[in-house]
């Protein structure tokens, strides 16, 4: 089997991470093949004491878990700003900075800190024996947006009518996704106005290897914490 490595920058998420973690604990791989890795940056909040108490329950259950903290002294994450593109580049930092503590896993799980998985997806995504392989999550409360997007002559645009519950190649992608390890010692993340999943995985295209996604693995994003309620 493969060793996995999951997990997510993580920025004043306290009041989803319990959820998040119950997720990621509940999914249907030996845990002992699993290194758990957690980028705290710029968080105000009680992020990092919940993570490091999960790590003190955890640890023994699990390959590794790293909780590490990288502050950038960064303003109010408001994107709409004149401070989004430090942001948006804080951003990639601290994605390469997750990625940079891959040892000897064979893949790499990145799942945002609010996304809610299901217990399979692991298991269901290495099925597709992909290079680049994403689970299907919604950007928005009326699911009209994905997390795939496609590259229309220039223009980058969500692919609002993608294949339902099938696997198929898409540009980019992002959010909740597995890569091979090998794809991320040679791709990083760098900033770009739509988002730092943008020239990461067009860098990955321009080496040869194909983005896919796979629309029968569904998970919740849960943008805002009026959407925990039906999992209270």
């Amino acid at each position: 089997m493969y060793k996995i490595y999951i997990g997510c920058p993580v920025h004043n998420r306290d009041w989803i991470l319990p959820y998040y973690l119950n997720h990621i604990s509940d999914i249907d791989y030996p845990k002992k093949l699993i290194t758990l890795s957690f980028i705290i940056n710029d968080s105000h909040d009680n992020s990092l004491n919940l993570l490091l108490n999960f790590k003190n329950q955890h640890l023994n259950e699990y390959n590794k878990i790293i909780v590490e903290t990288h502050n950038f002294n960064m303003p109010k994450d408001i994107r709409h700003n004149r401070l989004s593109n430090k942001i948006y580049k804080r951003i990639a930092d601290v994605r390469n900075i997750f990625l940079s503590y891959v040892n000897d896993e064979d893949y790499v799980f990145s799942v945002d800190s609010d996304i809610l998985v299901p217990k399979n997806i692991i298991n269901c995504l290495l099925e597709d024996k992909k290079d680049i392989v994403s689970a299907l999550v919604y950007n928005d409360e009326k699911k009209i947006y994905p997390n795939i997007l496609i590259n229309n002559n220039g223009n980058i645009v969500h692919y609002i009518g993608f294949p339902k519950n099938s696997l198929f190649e898409v540009d980019i992608t992002g959010a909740v996704y597995l890569i091979k390890s090998e794809v991320c010692k040679k791709v990083k993340y760098d900033y770009h106005y739509l988002g730092e999943d943008v020239p990461f995985c067009f860098n990955a295209k321009k080496l040869g290897y194909k983005i896919w996604c796979d629309s029968r693995i569904i998970c919740d994003h849960i943008m805002y914490p009026y959407m925990l309620k039906p999992f209270l």
